[in-house]
């Protein structure tokens, strides 16, 4: 029974894809119309001609370097109600030299309604040579619904490329989407500018002052190192580890700060910072008391 019914699922596909080639084949694509046209560099139309199929130009085309052929189509299925099935798999104008020398190719850009467009634009074309030739302009159709189509449309003369050899090289990396492109130059990090020396002097000079300024201070008042001995000496040790435990909490401080500025990232600084903190708060607080407590008696020694 599992064998039946997979020979009856097999013979089913098989004849629902012989059913789309038939569909597919059966398609009959005519081309419907052609339009060549000559555009100016100030985007003029300077010549026009529709074309019946097979019938060509009524006269050689001859186009200068500022102008632009245009090739329209319009194809159609005459079997079908849309056109989806006449549009082809490939479609191109095909200029080829009438001594067999050259080829220009342009793919042409089909919609869904069946029409197209190509371009040769000679101002900007990299694949024209350096002399000026005549060519049988042909459109090509190819597609695994119908049989393929060659159209020749007539005779066009082109002119010689204006551009200098390095030029058109220098335009291929830009316009051809396989070649050899320009060798990328990796540069992550531009190397720091150093400041003159004169603004060097003046930052040195900014931070030394603070502590120029804090050593006058204590000469001023009589602060020397005989003195700081002397109060070493006399200030009670509990006071004294809690002092030290202030300075040495500050210096920690000012520690991580400079190593946020070297190689410590935010959230790492903050965690030092978060255990420094309150660690600096209350050995200040207990120093400051001190002071405090230590002027009341000296007060009151006075009184």
């Amino acid at each position: 029974m599992v064998r039946l019914t997979l020979l009856n699922f097999t013979s089913a596909l098989v004849a629902l894809v012989l059913l789309c080639l038939v569909v597919r084949v059966d398609a009959d694509v005519t081309i419907s119309d052609v339009k060549l046209a000559v555009v100016g560099s100030d985007g003029v139309r300077k010549f026009g001609e529709s074309l019946t199929y097979p019938s060509t130009l009524s006269k050689p085309l001859n186009v200068t370097t500022q102008d632009t052929l245009r090739v329209s189509i319009f194809l159609k299925d005459t079997k079908a109600k849309d056109n989806l099935s006449a549009i082809p798999h490939q479609a191109f104008v095909v200029f080829d030299d009438v001594q067999g020398v050259e080829r220009i190719v342009r793919v042409i850009q089909l919609r869904d309604s069946g029409k197209g467009r190509a371009e040769l634009d000679l101002k900007s074309a990299t694949d024209l040579p350096n002399v000026s030739r005549t060519y049988t302009a042909s459109l090509i159709l190819g597609s695994f619904s119908h049989a393929p189509i060659r159209y020749e449309l007539g005779k066009v003369t082109l002119p010689a490329s204006s551009r200098t050899k390095k030029q058109a090289i220098d335009s291929s990396f830009t316009h051809q989407p396989f070649g050899p492109k320009p060798e990328i130059q990796h540069l992550f990090r531009q190397g720091e500018k150093m400041p003159p020396k004169i603004v060097s002097l003046i930052g040195t000079g900014a931070v030394l002052a603070p502590w120029i300024l804090l050593l006058g201070m204590w000469a001023k008042i009589g602060l020397t190192p005989s003195r700081i001995i002397h109060m070493l000496r006399t200030t009670p040790a509990k006071s004294l580890l809690t002092t030290l435990a202030f300075l040495v909490t500050l210096g920690l401080v000012e520690t991580v700060l400079l190593a946020y500025f070297t190689y410590l990232n935010l959230f790492q600084t903050l965690g030092y910072l978060g255990v420094l903190m309150p660690v600096a708060f209350l050995t200040g607080q207990r120093c400051l008391s001190d002071v405090q407590s230590r002027r009341w008696a000296g007060m009151k020694k006075a009184e």
